[in-house]
């Protein structure tokens, strides 16, 4: 029963992903780009 929580959890992440309006799903992408390239830059340089 147990091993069964974990797909499901993942189903529902993938139900609400794909509840979200297509304009908040590209401001995400958008918003874990720009966090990942800040965090680049602040390391590299």
């Amino acid at each position: 029963m147990e091993e069964n929580s974990i797909p499901e959890g993942i189903d529902s992440i993938k139900d609400l992903w794909n509840k979200l309006p297509t304009i908040m799903k590209i401001l995400v992408v958008i918003g874990d780009l720009a966090g990942l390239g800040f965090l680049i830059y602040y390391f590299a340089f």
